[in-house]
């Protein structure tokens, strides 16, 4: 497989700008569609955190989520 050189090779490439990729098998998966409004915010917010290499130190503390807008602990 690729591993780490072709992870910094792949970033040589790009602007610097970050995207969260959601494969469409995901989008159309029974479980996705069947997620509520506040869920897909939630999930999308929780990618947002996504850096390239902290795959795995994603966090829903509230210290990190209450400036994304959410109201509730």
């Amino acid at each position: 497989m690729g591993g780490r050189k072709s992870f910094q090779k792949a970033g040589a490439k790009r602007d610097g700008t970050r995207f969260l990729a959601l494969p469409w098998d995901v989008l159309q998966s029974p479980a996705f569609l069947a997620l509520s409004p506040y869920a897909v915010k939630l999930l999308i917010d929780l990618g947002a955190q996504y850096r390239g290499t902290n795959n795995g130190d994603l966090s829903m503390a509230w210290k990190l989520m209450k400036p994304r807008g959410w109201k509730s602990e």
